[in-house]
């Protein structure tokens, strides 16, 4: 039993002693100073230096560092420390997923134990080295492309407002097949009887109105996206929605899926920057509102339809 008291009392001074380590306060007992740690990482218009002991300040000038993107210099605008990570801050647009990115640090001529001086140290002072040209994992989106599209920017405007009133004819086949991703939450309209919405969680979901017809459309959506260079696919079957009840009360009236498919953020910014679409195929087996039969009043049947749309980045 002693012995086991004693062994308790050791592990819990280890504990106390490491917490004090990691932690990074007044009372830290490391002796060298912060040294750069594991890959930097380019992200979110910012570069993230991992360090081996929580920082100080003050913080070193942006001016202290230098940072080339395909050996061309590009300004840091600010830094923001985060415990032991140095973010580095630059300006948005200029890094590009593909492109080359390094790093260095020009440290102070005169490396002192104290905090009076502006450089990358610890809470006592300690300054750390000068670094040239560290290599930058580059995670930043690709740089979008120019693209063209048959449909004007005015004609798609046109296009969406046709939303807001009820057509003057049920189409039997789509006139357009394309809907343009939205920069944020929104309407993704392809024609004035179909099309999807987008909310802010990157939820979609498909929306399609009728009159005459009726039945229960099954969806799914689907799209091919990069992740470090990995090629991931996200595929979402919508569960049925429709109707299939007789009504004789004819109206236009709108439907859509209870629940959304949930796009991943990466994918939904590769259809904004256009490298990827998406396409929702579905299967439409018709029936006639009134009667709930595969005719319509005039003899003629009624076939299903195979519908086909496609997603993309807006010109």
């Amino acid at each position: 039993m002693r012995l086991f008291k004693r062994f308790t009392v050791s592990l819990t001074a280890m504990a106390v002693a490491i917490g004090s380590v990691a932690v990074g306060t007044a009372s830290e007992v490391r002796a060298a100073p912060p040294i750069v740690q594991g890959q930097l990482v380019a992200i979110n218009n910012q570069i993230q230096i991992i360090f081996s002991a929580w920082l100080g300040t003050p913080l070193p000038t942006a001016s202290q560092f230098e940072l080339k993107v395909d050996g061309a210099t590009v300004p840091v605008t600010s830094l923001t420390p985060v415990g032991s990570i140095l973010q580095v801050n630059f300006a948005p647009n200029v890094i590009f997923h593909g492109m080359t990115v390094t790093i260095s640090y020009l440290a102070p001529a005169v490396v002192d134990n104290t905090t009076a001086n502006a450089a990358i140290q610890d809470s006592a002072g300690r300054d750390g080295p000068s670094f040239t040209n560290l290599t930058v994992e580059n995670m930043q989106p690709p740089q979008r492309p120019t693209t063209t599209t048959t449909l004007p920017p005015s004609a798609i405007d046109a296009l969406a407002a046709s939303w807001n009133s009820d057509p003057a004819t049920e189409a039997e086949t789509d006139s357009n097949t394309v809907g343009y991703m939205p920069l944020s939450a929104g309407n993704i309209v392809i024609t004035n009887q179909v099309g999807f919405v987008l909310d802010a969680r990157n939820g979609i979901k498909p929306k399609i109105r009728m009159k005459n017809y009726a039945g229960i459309i099954k969806m799914k959506i689907a799209g091919k996206y990069k992740v470090a260079g990995k090629t991931k696919t996200f595929t979402c079957t919508f569960a049925p929605f429709g109707t299939n009840k007789k009504s004789k009360k004819v109206a236009w009236k709108w439907y859509t899926p209870r629940k959304a498919c949930v796009l991943p953020a990466p994918l939904v910014e590769s259809v904004r920057n256009g490298y990827s679409t998406l396409t929702a195929t579905a299967t439409w087996p018709r029936m006639w509102l009134a009667t709930g039969k595969t005719v319509r009043p005039n003899g003629t049947k009624i076939t299903a339809r195979k519908l086909r749309y496609t997603i993309r980045n807006r010109p």
